[in-house]
């Protein structure tokens, strides 16, 4: 039986996609194929290859937060031989992608925790079938504490009952700025490690994830609200956020054995055995879990017995230098006694405790 003409009756009327490592090719072998046969016809259709170049990575910020969108950029994805016209589209690893167009950028937020790949594509506009994808770039997403904003106006900072050094009680005025809710986790301290290749804090035995982060050194917790687009609260922000109003020892009133302490605050008298997960006691005034106990923290301020004496009215910065820092609140390790709102704990910059952490501010 006769057969030489079913090859090119096959191949009639066919586009063939030939994909390869650098790019996707596409032959249109057009209304009479092969019919003509493999030679002449043939060389000159494979000559009209439509070739998209495989798009560049994207670029653009490596970590985010839950709900913040990004903008990300990739390029290259060009068309050659035919010419025509290329269009992108950015997959998101969520599941999602954004719209095909001929911009080079696109935005996305993520609505959960997690590592996403972010890829690039580009294809033909006059032809779809033929695109091609970039290398992935990976994104974390995190979920930064959420902020109480804590309005302007003044307070009495220090105690009087107490002396050392924090007197002279003195007003201060602080402007409009942000707080942290909690104190900042073992799950946001991982997440920032993770994205800067920082080592990890040891967590004591205590266990991470929602337990505030333990085992930081003043840098660390710099670097971490850095990270975060925040700062560490200075040591006025703190006790006028702590304070939230009050004008009493503790910010549930004035005896620190009174039933009321173990109703905000984790302390050694009801947490013998370490830190508890954040948010797990009652909240202050201004909506602020855990400024008493748990842990201690970090405020941005270099410690000077004599400060008070010559702070400023406005919004006062904290000395310029000096040799310790300041944590404040007290924590787990210690007594409710400790826990008093104007309490100063003096500490090396470089110490690592395994009950002090922080939490972060922010101006508006």
């Amino acid at each position: 039986m006769k057969q030489s003409g079913w090859i090119p009756r096959l191949l009639a009327g066919v586009s063939v996609l030939l994909l390869v490592a650098d790019g996707a090719y596409c032959v249109d072998f057009g209304a009479t194929g092969a019919v003509q046969g493999v030679g002449k016809s043939l060389v000159k259709k494979m000559n009209n290859i439509e070739k998209i170049s495989a798009p560049i990575a994207p670029s653009g910020s490596p970590s985010t937060t839950v709900a913040v969108a990004q903008t990300y950029t990739t390029g290259g994805g060009a068309s050659s031989s035919l010419g025509h016209a290329v269009e992108y589209c950015f997959y998101w690893g969520d599941g999602t992608h954004s719209s095909w167009g001929t911009a080079t950028s696109a935005s996305h937020a993520w609505s959960e925790v997690g590592t996403y790949k972010v890829t690039a594509v580009a294809r033909c506009r006059q032809d779809t079938g033929v695109a091609t994808s970039s290398a992935s770039l990976a994104v974390l997403v995190t979920d930064i504490s959420a902020e109480v904003l804590i309005p302007a106006g003044n307070f009495d900072m220090g105690n009087a009952s107490y002396g050392g050094d924090e007197v002279p009680v003195h007003t201060v005025h602080l402007d409009a700025y942000y707080i942290d809710e909690e104190e900042v986790s073992f799950d946001q301290y991982d997440a920032f490690c993770t994205a800067t290749s920082r080592a990890t804090a040891d967590d004591s035995g205590y266990g991470r994830g929602s337990r505030p982060v333990i085992n930081i050194t003043w840098f660390d917790a710099h670097a971490y609200c850095l990270w975060a687009g925040k700062r560490l609260p200075t040591e006025a922000e703190w006790e006028n956020a702590c304070r939230a109003g009050t004008t009493t020892k503790f910010y549930w009133g004035d005896d620190p054995g009174n039933t009321l302490a173990g109703n905000y605050a984790w302390s050694y008298a009801n947490s013998p055995s370490g830190t508890q997960p954040g948010g797990g006691k009652l909240a202050n005034a201004f909506g602020l879990y855990d400024m008493s106990g748990n842990v201690w923290e970090w405020v941005n301020d270099w410690y000077d017995a004599g400060y008070y004496a010559v702070s400023p009215l406005n919004n006062p910065p904290g000395p310029v230098s000096g040799t310790f820092h300041i944590t404040r609140g007290g924590s787990v390790k210690y007594s409710p006694d400790a826990m008093s709102s104007a309490y100063r704990n003096v500490i090396d910059p470089a110490n690592r405790s395994n009950d002090s952490g922080c939490r972060c501010a922010q101006t508006p």
